[in-house]
């Protein structure tokens, strides 16, 4: 059994009850959720957010919203990789015996680097980025800096063709 609230307008939010009988998900109120449904951001510890404006766009087909739910609550909230611990929902990576905040971006891009091995900087522009007109590859070198520098500066190695890889 999963718990769910839905911070959503009342039209939405009985669309995805609807769509949530006869599954294991159960709509409880915020104090009891893993998930929150929200069109606004929400800052809550521990956790998910599934923001239908930045996940899903409008107009969507409620399968497909469906899908999208299954995954936030199937998704791993912590990620073991060699010596590294990552706790997804807390942007927080663990290594060398001490913690890292990490920003949205930098956990993006360090995630897509353990799960890849290698990739270019337009590789990381279209995971972190979905190739925003405001980005330019100075930004994934930027973030892949400030990555370095919090955990450690041999952490993030570039190769010859210039492709990011987790050392």
């Amino acid at each position: 059994m999963y718990n769910i609230y839905i911070n959503t307008n009342d039209i939405l939010k009985k669309a995805i009850a609807d769509l949530l009988v006869n599954t294991d998900i159960k709509i409880v109120n915020k104090e009891q959720a893993n998930l929150i449904i929200s069109e606004n951001k929400i800052e809550q510890e521990n956790i998910t957010v599934l923001l239908l404006g930045k996940d899903i766009s409008v107009p969507f087909k409620l399968d497909k919203l469906l899908k999208i739910i299954k995954y936030h609550i199937d998704k791993k909230e912590v990620i073991i990789y060699n010596n590294i611990k990552i706790d997804v929902n807390k942007s927080i990576i663990y290594y060398d015996n001490k913690k890292y905040l990490l920003t949205e971006k930098e956990l993006q891009i360090f995630i897509a680097l353990i799960n890849n091995k290698k990739l270019s900087v337009k590789e990381l522009l279209n995971i972190a980025w979905r190739y925003a007109q405001n980005v330019n590859s100075n930004t994934v070198a930027t973030h892949i800096n400030k990555i370095r520098k919090k955990i450690n500066n041999n952490i993030i190695k570039t190769d010859n063709d210039n492709n990011y890889f987790i050392n």
